[in-house]
């Protein structure tokens, strides 16, 4: 993480001369962001991804592109417990991926395809538990998402690639994004086990200026 955010000082402060723009990033995942084993459970993936973006445009057609892509995983938790009846719970964690990126359109038209290339970090930040019924989670599972919140950082590489639409200042831009993380991260106990997915896959709209 301390590496990726130096390289993020040294490349803002490289493009500062630069043209600058900026906006909002949002869209859908077409996978989910870990899969959960164990009796009882299942993680579905994030219902959206959205964050804002920077862009440092360089001659040439490149630009560089830094981004903070915010996810809201979820896991479902449904598993009957004999003499506590039945535990019920949706456990939902904040994920964020931070990309960098350059970037190279094609063309000087308004309507431009571009492909992309670069880096990303990713954490998963803040778990909570919701909806429970009869009783908390039992302490394995807590224990072992405490431990997806502490032990999910990672980082990997990102292509992908779309068309920008420019209409007076505003550009807009979808394009599908692949991400691959470089270690396979797993958290857990006997009663549950977290595998972070190694590739991804989102479907993004970029609005700038």
């Amino acid at each position: 993480m301390r590496v990726f955010v130096a390289i993020l000082f040294l490349t803002a402060h490289a493009a500062m001369s630069q043209p600058v723009g900026a906006g909002l990033k949002a869209g859908i995942p077409l996978n989910s962001a870990f899969t959960v084993t164990g009796t009882g459970f299942e993680a579905e993936k994030p219902a959206y991804v959205v964050g804002p973006f920077v862009e440092f445009r360089l001659p040439a057609n490149f630009a560089i592109e830094v981004a903070a892509l915010y996810e809201r995983p979820l896991i479902r938790y449904d598993f009957p417990l004999s003499q506590f009846g039945q535990v019920s719970a949706d456990v939902r964690a904040s994920t964020w991926q931070f990309p960098l990126v350059v970037k190279y359109r094609f063309g000087r038209e308004r309507v431009r395809p571009f492909v992309l290339g670069g880096v990303a970090a990713y954490r998963v930040g803040a778990i909570e538990q919701r909806g429970e019924t009869i009783r908390e989670l039992p302490d394995d599972v807590r224990a072992a998402l405490r431990r997806v919140a502490n032990n999910f950082v990672n980082g990997g590489g990102v292509i992908g690639g779309g068309v920008e639409f420019k209409t007076g200042p505003l550009r807009i831009a979808p394009e599908l994004r692949f991400t691959r993380w470089a270690i396979s991260k797993t958290a857990g106990f006997d009663i549950v086990t977290f595998n972070l997915e190694q590739s991804r896959t989102h479907l993004l709209v970029s609005l700038s200026f």
